[in-house]
């Protein structure tokens, strides 16, 4: 008994909705399943009138081309995208490869030229460097010298200055107690000398010494035995300087360091004399006393002036000419280190230069070594491309196709095994038909091996 068309179709939607199929395709395979079940009573009949035996078809039947329909198609699916993936795949890393093959070349052709050049500035950098270290060593060996020259200089004026130094001192304590006892001296102790009438020897001492200091002529006076003139100086040094209320100033003020020769001449004999000791002349005044100290400081000092006066020029001469070779010796140093840094940076330019360099034949090797695979690769499985393009194209052809062929497929399955080969092809021969009626993607040439294998 036939089902009616309706209900064939009704059962096909149900167990087939699914299934992915594009919509228009759908509905041709629910067609082309109605008809297949419908077309297989026919062939029914005449195999039964013409080789006499009976063939029943079943609501079974149709399940079982709708089940294997759907069972073939997922797994021929499966396969095929699998099978078509890896070819797919494998193109994909060849053609990866060409394109990469494309890069690295252009990028090899860039950096070699760029090695090139950076190798060259390199070595032009290297030649530089090493005429700047020569010029630095010998700027250096100048300095050297220079700066050896003026430490010997200096260690001379600075002996030379110690020296100077050394013999003031032997001066500066005696004539720093003469002015401390200058200070200490009292006006009245002045005017007590001045108001002597007949005054004691040490004041006539220390009054004579005074008017040869300040240049006061002593007053020529009558002899004892009137005849011969003498010298007094008692009465020009009382009006002159005994009586002069700055006196004591004139005294701290005096040019120690310009005593007129004949002056030093006149109190030198009196460092010698005892009667011009501090002490004795204490005795006679205490104002006397003090510029009795001051006097012998004078005459000390003096001593130590005619030395030290020729050391001091030659150590104002030896400083003025160390001021003169240290200065040259600072512009030389100035010249020196502007080398050292130029060198310095020049090296440090160097290194810049020479690790881009390795850098950059890092990178051509490393792209030569990749250039050099890859073309292997490509060499090796050159002939494979054009094999794998049409196994991938014709995996797609397939794919597209399997609905039609398995549907095909599963009508055999499903209809067809009781029959004889005459019956089959016949039949495979009217559902091919079907397939471009109902415009369902299908082979041109239905082969069943090639669809279940």
């Amino acid at each position: 008994m036939e089902w009616p068309d309706a209900a064939l179709r009704s059962v096909a939607d149900h167990f087939l909705h699914k299934v992915e199929l594009a919509d228009d395709i759908f509905g041709g395979v629910v067609e082309i399943c109605v008809e297949m079940q419908k077309s297989v009573f026919g062939l029914a009949e005449r195999f039964k009138k013409e080789v006499q035996r009976y063939y029943y078809v079943t609501p079974t039947s149709y399940l079982e081309l709708i089940n294997a329909f759907k069972e073939v198609l997922q797994s021929k699916r499966d396969d095929v995208s699998k099978m078509k993936g890896r070819y797919d795949e494998g193109l994909d890393k060849l053609l990866n490869t060409e394109e990469q093959v494309k890069t690295m070349s252009v990028e090899l052709e860039q950096l070699k030229p760029v090695l090139k050049k950076t190798s060259v500035e390199t070595a032009e950098l290297m030649v530089v460097i090493e005429k700047s270290q020569e010029e630095a060593s010998a700027t250096a060996a100048i300095v050297s010298k220079e700066e050896e020259s003026a430490s010997a200089q200096a260690e001379s004026a600075r002996v030379m200055k110690e020296e100077c130094q050394a013999d003031l001192d032997k001066a500066l304590p005696a004539l720093n107690a003469a002015l401390d006892a200058l200070k200490n001296l009292k006006k009245s102790d002045i005017v007590e000398v001045k108001n002597m009438k007949t005054p004691p020897d040490g004041v006539i001492n220390v009054s004579k010494a005074l008017c040869w200091c300040f240049n006061v002529a002593a007053k020529k006076v009558t002899a004892a035995d009137g005849r011969t003139k003498l010298d007094d100086y008692w009465e020009p040094a009382k009006k002159k300087l005994w009586g002069d209320p700055k006196l004591a100033d004139r005294l701290m003020d005096y040019d120690k360091d310009n005593i007129p020769p004949d002056v030093i001449e006149k109190l030198r004999p009196l460092e010698d004399d005892p009667d011009f000791e501090p002490e004795v002349i204490k005795k006679a005044s205490v104002a006397a006393y003090g510029i009795c100290k001051w006097v012998r400081a004078m005459i000390v000092y003096d001593g130590v002036a005619k030395v030290v006066g020729p050391k001091r020029e030659q150590l104002n001469k030896a400083e003025t000419e160390l001021a003169q070779v240290q200065a040259v010796l600072a512009e030389k140093k100035a010249e020196l280190k502007a080398v050292q840094d130029n060198v310095a940076k020049l090296v440090a330019d160097f290194e810049t230069a020479r690790t881009k360099k390795e850098e950059l034949a890092l990178q051509v090797e490393d792209c030569s070594r990749k250039l050099v695979r890859a073309e292997k690769l490509i060499s090796g499985l050159g002939g494979e491309k054009t094999r794998w393009s049409d196994s991938s194209a014709r995996l797609g052809d397939q794919y597209n196709n399997l609905i039609g062929d398995v549907l095909i497929a599963s009508g055999i399955i499903a209809y067809l095994g009781t029959f004889m080969g005459k019956y089959r092809m016949d039949t495979v021969k009217k559902w091919v038909g079907l397939m471009k009626t109902q415009e369902l993607p299908a082979a041109k040439e239905f082969a069943l091996r090639n669809v279940i294998g």
